[in-house]
């Protein structure tokens, strides 16, 4: 599984989020939610509980765009895809080595594309067509086991 972080502010696009990860991308777990700059922090400090795979990211939040939240970040060891009504902020988001840029309303075949790009598939992808496992998933599977 893909653990998944999602910060997202307004309920209704939260719940919309949730609702096609679990229809379209059944890999996904979202491990955890949050609708501001200060639940990105607060859900990414350094803590193991808290490591995250992906994270899905609305850009504007009631406490700014979320760029400043993430300038707060030490490390960003996750993969980020953005999922934004707002196209303005494409050039920025990938200042922030996004590997993707959803906009609203979100199509599924959108999302499937930027979960597919995420570093633990491409792990996946490699691990099935070696037969052998990716150094990432072993590193994946071995944080699991922490």
């Amino acid at each position: 599984m893909t653990r998944a972080l999602l910060i997202e502010d307004e309920p209704e696009g939260l719940a919309n989020l949730q609702n096609l990860l679990h229809k379209h991308c059944p890999d996904i777990e979202i491990v955890a939610t949050g609708g501001s700059n200060a639940d990105l922090l607060r859900l990414t400090a350094d803590d193991r509980d808290s490591q995250y795979d992906v994270a899905f990211l609305d850009i504007d939040l009631p406490d700014g765009l979320v760029f400043r939240g993430l300038e707060q970040l030490e490390d960003i060891p996750f993969d980020i895809i953005f999922v934004t009504a707002y196209n303005q902020y494409a050039l920025t988001a990938f200042d922030f080595s996004a590997i993707d840029y959803v906009l609203k309303p979100i199509e599924p075949d959108d999302l499937r594309r930027a979960v597919s790009r995420t570093r633990i598939n491409h792990a996946k992808a490699a691990a099935q067509t070696t037969g052998r496992i990716a150094p990432a998933e072993l590193l994946a599977q071995y944080a699991q086991c922490l």
